[in-house]
């Protein structure tokens, strides 16, 4: 037995980098591009409304988050019967589904990529590849090497003169009514997203965004 151990043990920590070496960073999001539905299916994508529900704190809230691509996002909290609206709108635009359109034409955006290592998610190896933006901040990807899934985000986020780490899960994943796909459940350090509904390409009026 002990002859064996050495070489096995040398095989089972060289297999994660030979598996890397198979792809490339390209690849990898070319393949999580095409999960998601391909280039052509994403293009059509203009606007989503989640509804759903977040635990945090021992407390149930219901939520309906709304976004238009290039318009404005909104997200509706509703707690014990008190309704809070925090309003994001950007004069530069705000991309729709900042989780599944980071990696589109992520070189036209100018953001690198670079596949850096691998991890074992729910018994799924993963691709892990770091995003370095154009304004700077650093992000790390983890993608399935089955599913060709976003299983899982983290870095570092800064709030003020204060930075603090951050990782978000993502399963759960489903196509909706128009098939595009979506995680439908997200566990951060917050609380854990369930969404119920998730619809595409409907009207949105501007002005909830002011």
């Amino acid at each position: 037995m002990k002859h064996f151990l050495i070489p096995s043990l040398i095989i089972s920590m060289l297999l994660p980098v030979q598996f890397m070496s198979a792809q490339t960073a390209d690849e990898i999001v070319d393949k999580y591009i095409n999960a998601l539905g391909g280039k052509e299916k994403l293009l059509t994508l203009k606007t989503a409304k989640f509804t759903g529900s977040m635990t945090a704190s021992g407390n149930e809230l219901k939520l309906t988050y709304t976004t238009s691509h290039l318009k404005g996002t909104r997200t509706d909290i509703l707690l014990k019967d008190l309704v809070n609206y925090p309003v994001v709108t950007s004069t530069s635009g705000i991309m729709l589904m900042p989780v599944q359109g980071v990696l589109f034409n992520y070189k036209e955006k100018g953001t690198a990529v670079e596949l850096i290592d691998t991890a074992t998610i729910n018994d799924e190896l993963n691709y892990k590849l770091k995003l370095t933006f154009k304004n700077g901040i650093v992000t790390n990807y983890f993608i399935g090497s089955k599913n060709n899934r976003l299983n899982k985000t983290s870095g570092k986020r800064k709030i003020g003169d204060a930075a603090f780490e951050f990782q978000v899960a993502f399963s759960n994943y489903k196509q909706n009514a128009d098939g595009f796909w979506f995680a439908y459940t997200t566990v951060s350090t917050q609380g854990k997203t369930d969404f119920e509904k998730i619809e595409t390409n409907i009207p949105v009026d501007e002005s909830i965004f002011k």
